[in-house]
């Protein structure tokens, strides 16, 4: 039972310091952020009110993909069964995440429009 809660709390861990990584770059840049919202089976999302500023999404999804990238390493650095398991998750976060993550890097908006009115 330990364990299951252990790897519980890494799954849900890794995914909010994901979304943390884009979260405080966007507030950072003086987004506002309004609160989280559910976007697929897997994940949850940061919901901003967003400028129309390139430069703005491209930071914000780096942010993103940085974090899940050291946590996926930091897993790889400390080894056994629950830095395997750290280094697993995050880097499927990374791939869950690629196409929206890539497309806020590469192109500088958001084609997903995950904002409240």
């Amino acid at each position: 039972m330990k364990e299951l809660l252990m790897l519980g709390g890494i799954c849900i861990g890794s995914a909010m310091a994901h979304e943390y990584g884009h979260a405080i770059p966007a507030k950072i840049l003086g987004w506002k952020l309004v609160g989280w919202k559910r976007v697929s089976w897997y994940a949850f999302g940061y919901v901003f009110e967003v400028p129309k500023n390139p430069r703005g999404f491209r930071i914000m999804a780096l942010g993103g993909i940085l974090s899940s990238a050291y946590l996926a390493a930091f897993g790889f650095s400390i080894g056994g069964n629950y830095g395997t398991v750290i280094c697993g998750l995050n880097l499927s976060i990374l791939v869950f995440s690629f196409p929206m993550d890539i497309w806020c890097l590469v192109k500088g908006s958001n084609k997903y429009e995950l904002r409240c009115d």
